[in-house]
């Protein structure tokens, strides 16, 4: 052992206080991944949990005892030797806890969005710490060394604060453009969001009247950073608007401290009903708004995007909505045309999904949208897999009702009236196949329900690539065939992350459609956010 420095520095009191440390840290990355505990059991066992958490508290344990008696264990080899392994497992442990925690295997996009979910047991990992740090290391350091330490630490304090009073306070701004909304009904909501907590207003022109709509809820403003507005589609369509919010800086009771107000140029909008329309479908843009900006701007002259689900890949706070759902697709439509969304079974995902229906102002995320000669339908999907229909264990799972769900949509479409022949039916639906992982019936039942109301075309997403697949009645293929048992109209998955994946570059379409070629479109143009755009021909 004497021969060997490397192994012999664990055995140092540093060594040892350092993979204390290690080993505490293991436990931090581990509790800040709850958001996997319930897939990892799917993968490696129902045991897999209870397991990896009794490892990092045994490396906790093992690290500790022999720091606390490390003048009597330093010379013991057996004891030496269990040390070195329990220093090895802790390393292990936490860079495995790490990578699981920050999800950076699928690229960074993930990474400050998961770190949130490490403040709980950030204060007692810091106690644990330095506490031990103290009574081990601290006391038993020299008088200058001591005095180092302190001011190492002093600096580490002060520094943070004099660039904080040094820097000017940050002014209320928008953190995204406008996005709207087409809703259905013949509504459009159009939400922005701020980078701090305020009211906001929508303004416009209506027969020579400026109207000021507040962002407000049974009477009262809606204080906090997205602002949204349920408007007529006809007070928009061909108009010009402007955004405004005002900072809110403290709530007292029924009144507030109000700060500076602030407001957008003027947005002209465009959208008006037309027979010919420039359709972009984008998907599974997975927490890369830059690039959908990128590769929607191949484009030229849009009149709608569709978003087909999975803009962000977990959606664990409301930054990721703002950052992801808002602020993507508002930046490549630049609030100046209207958008659809489709929920994807990411849009489920995390911690704050239930804020989708809040904060983008929707009734349903299964709904119709008339545009002209043209109609919507909007279905979803939900989660892709199940609890209930694949026989998993249920217990704390909170994805169990989507074979319900569905049903309901179902029952939904059975009850649509059937469009005349002479409108263009497009569907969109973030999964291919509706009940991903379920039921062929279901499945079935889907398609025979959505070809009761001709449906020219269905536009999908969720597979990470592009392809077309042409109506077909028997099973489609060896890749397809636990999918489908038919398809009564073509199908369009409209792409998302280059090569599969959660990141690189990124790729969506546009769709350039009459009445006349709805049914039998062959012809798109893909666009991607290295700036390279082709035509493909499906014929």
């Amino acid at each position: 052992m004497k021969s060997n420095i490397f192994a012999k520095s664990y055995h140092t009191k540093l060594g040892a206080f350092i993979f204390y440390t290690v080993s505490m840290l293991a436990v931090m990355f581990w509790y800040g991944s709850e958001w996997t505990y319930s897939w990892l059991p799917e993968y490696y066992g129902d045991a897999f949990i209870p397991v990896v958490t009794t490892l990092v508290w045994l490396c906790v344990l093992a690290n500790f005892v022999f720091l606390a008696g490390h003048k009597n264990f330093k010379d013991k080899v057996a004891i030496c030797n269990i040390h070195t392994g329990f220093c090895i497992l802790a390393g292990v442990l936490c860079g495995f806890t790490f990578i699981l925690m920050t999800n950076i295997t699928q690229g960074f996009g993930d990474f400050w969005g998961n770190l949130p979910f490490v403040l709980p047991v950030l204060p007692y990992i810091g106690f644990a710490v330095g506490s031990v740090f103290v009574l081990a290391i601290f006391l038993d350091m020299k008088r200058k060394q001591q005095i180092a330490v302190c001011g190492i630490v002093i600096t580490a304090i002060i520094i943070p604060m004099v660039i904080n009073l040094l820097t000017p306070i940050m002014p209320l701004e928008f953190s995204t453009q406008p996005l709207v909304l087409d809703i259905g009904g013949d509504r459009y909501s159009v939400i922005f969001a701020t980078n701090k907590t305020s009211i906001g207003y929508l303004e416009y022109e209506k027969d020579g009247e400026t109207l000021v709509i507040p962002d407000e809820s049974y009477g009262r403003m809606n204080t906090g950073r997205v602002h949204r507005f349920v408007i007529p589609r006809d007070d928009l369509n061909g108009n010009d608007y402007t955004i405004r919010a005002r900072e809110i800086l403290s709530i007292n009771g029924t009144g507030a401290d109000m700060g500076k107000e602030i407001a957008s140029p003027v947005y002209s909008f465009r959208g008006e009903y037309k027979d010919a329309l420039n359709i972009i479908f984008a998907t599974d843009m997975h927490d890369m708004p830059d690039k959908l900006v990128a590769a929607a701007a191949n484009f030229e002259n849009p009149d709608l995007m569709m978003i087909l689900g999975d803009f962000a890949s977990n959606y664990n706070t409301e930054e990721d909505l703002i950052d992801d759902l808002i602020g993507g697709p508002a930046a490549a439509t630049k609030g100046e045309y209207p958008a659809i969304f489709a929920r994807g079974n990411h849009e489920i995902s995390g911690y704050v999904p239930d804020l989708l229906y809040r904060e983008l102002g929707m009734d349903s995320f299964y709904y119709q949208v008339e545009r002209g000669s043209y109609l919507f339908t909007i279905t979803d999907g939900g989660a892709d897999w199940d609890c209930a229909s694949e026989g998993r264990d249920c217990d704390g799972c909170i994805q169990t009702e989507f074979d319900v769900y569905r049903q309901a949509q179902l029952d939904w479409l059975a009850a649509l009236p059937v469009p005349d022949k002479d409108v263009t039916h497009f569907a969109a639906l973030h999964i291919p196949d509706f009940d991903y992982g379920g039921t062929l019936e279901a499945k079935t039942k889907f398609y025979s329900a959505m070809a009761r109301l001709n449906v020219d075309m269905q536009f999908s997403g969720h597979d990470h690539q592009l392809e077309y697949i042409p109506p077909f009645t028997a099973e489609y293929g060896e890749r397809k065939s636990d999918k489908f048992s038919t398809l009564p109209y073509p199908l369009l998955i409209c792409g998302g992350p280059v090569g599969g994946g959660y990141s690189g570059e990124y790729e969506c379409v546009m769709v350039s459609v009459t009445p006349e070629n709805s049914s039998k479109i062959m012809t798109i143009k893909v666009g991607r956010s290295d700036g390279t755009a082709e035509n493909l021909d499906f014929g």
